[in-house]
């Protein structure tokens, strides 16, 4: 009689681990169609993100070619006529560039719903995992009244068979707690993934805000560029001679700075930091999305410099062009290049135009960024890399709309005759480019 209830035990439990399995094996085989219509809507979803990639792909493309001919335009830019032509690009590579993350935001969109799916699959499968493993315990314990291992050993035959037992019934829920650990880290993974494609959207739905101002901001240059064509009665001549005023009174604002910067280091004036400065590559980011690849003005003597539009030095030799210039779509954010402070901000009609200075204690340095459509900071504001400084324009001694980024290593502001200023002081700078 024992043998009979100690077989008749194994036949049930080898019973339950076969219905379960062949439980999973059912639910598996009735999601098949499920599976297949999921498999469809993914490829769906995937073609529409490939899609969308190509076109971002294209247009960027096209604003690339636009924009290195807007940078080669920008130092020629000697007459009227070319002045406009200028705009009318600008214009054109906005109008491409709202396209663009138009692709963008519409290619998020689709991932976005490609994960919800992707969660949603992994979610059913999880409480697939739940249920094999919940009516597993419930089974042996309705199985075994007592729940206990002594009284089990007790009730077998042999202890092999004891053993047996154990060993099918710890390897099964051993199996199934490995298979609901699998699938409810990639749950996290995916929740995760849905969360950063959700931020990832909202910063491009504020990116597209941004660019219509972009298209704003430029047609209100093409309405003040046909204001001066109707101020100079579209004479050649007279544009010449406003060209002419403007870079005297920029070389007369270059020349009073020098000055103020001559008597403020005499003094040992400016703000220097307690440390030696920072000096490395990676320190700082792009001040703007893509400007590395938007260059149209080095650091250095350049061909534009050596004109003297920066002032000379006492020997004569005309000053470098102390920062670099990065030409992108007038209205592109301006980002703060590393965590810091803001140590200015101000406004000038002619040398950098509307400026902001940052100073990052972390790195003992200094960041100015000029010739802004607009500034978005305050005096002593705490900045993260990353938040938004300003956004790109054409203020103050300018050709066309770029960003002037340079890097100090001793700051100080001048009050000059067109009012405050950051001081020009090639010989407290540091190219900016060794330290992306």
């Amino acid at each position: 009689m024992k043998k009979v209830k100690t077989r008749t035990k194994i036949f049930v439990v080898s019973l339950l681990c076969i219905l379960g399995l062949a439980g999973g094996i059912f639910v598996w085989a009735e999601d098949g169609t499920a599976d297949k219509k999921d498999d469809k809507s993914e490829k769906n979803a995937q073609a529409v993100i490939d899609d969308k990639k190509k076109k971002i792909d294209e247009v960027q493309a096209e604003i690339r070619r636009y924009t290195g001919d807007l940078a080669r335009l920008d130092q020629e830019a000697t007459t009227l006529e070319l002045k406009i032509k200028i705009s009318a690009d600008e214009i054109e590579v906005t109008n491409l560039a709202i396209e663009k993350t138009g692709a963008e935001i519409d290619q998020t969109n689709a991932q976005i719903q490609l994960t919800k799916q992707q969660v949603e699959e992994k979610e059913k499968d999880l409480q697939y995992q739940r249920e094999i493993l919940s009516g597993l315990i419930r089974d042996l314990r309705h199985f075994d009244d007592n729940r206990s291992s002594i009284n089990m050993l007790l009730r077998s035959s042999t202890f092999s068979d004891f053993l047996k037992f154990q060993q099918q019934t710890l390897s099964y829920q051993a199996e199934v707690k490995n298979m609901y650990d699998k699938v409810k880290a990639l749950k996290d993974d995916l929740l995760a993934k849905k969360y950063e494609l959700e931020d990832k959207q909202r910063e491009q739905v504020a990116l597209k805000g941004q660019l219509d101002q972009q298209h704003q901001e430029l047609e209100r240059q093409r309405r003040d560029n046909e204001s001066l064509l109707s101020k100079t009665e579209k004479r050649e001549d007279k544009y010449q001679e406003l060209i002419g005023e403007s870079a005297e009174k920029q070389r007369k604002l270059a020349a009073e700075i020098q000055t103020l910067e001559q008597e403020l280091m005499n003094s040992r004036g400016g703000s220097t930091p307690s440390g030696p400065p920072a000096i490395g590559a990676g320190l700082l980011r792009e001040p703007m999305k893509g400007a590395l690849s938007s260059i149209s003005q080095s650091y250095g003597l350049t061909s534009y410099a050596k004109s003297g539009v920066y002032g000379y030095n006492s020997d004569g030799s005309p000053r470098i062009h102390a920062g670099v210039d990065f030409a992108l779509p007038c209205g592109t954010a301006v980002v703060a290049a590393a965590d810091g402070q803001v140590f200015g901000v101000g406004s000038l009609t002619y040398g950098f135009g509307n400026w902001v200075v940052l100073f990052h204690p972390k790195l003992n340095l200094y960041t100015l960024y000029g010739h802004m459509s607009r500034t978005a900071v305050a005096p002593g504001q705490v900045m993260k890399q990353g938040d938004t400084v300003g956004f790109e324009g054409s203020t103050g001694f300018s050709t066309g709309c770029h960003l002037h980024f340079a890097v100090y290593t001793q700051m100080a502001t001048v009050k000059t005759s067109y009012g405050e200023s950051p001081w020009y002081a090639p010989e407290k700078t540091v190219s900016p480019m060794g330290l992306f």
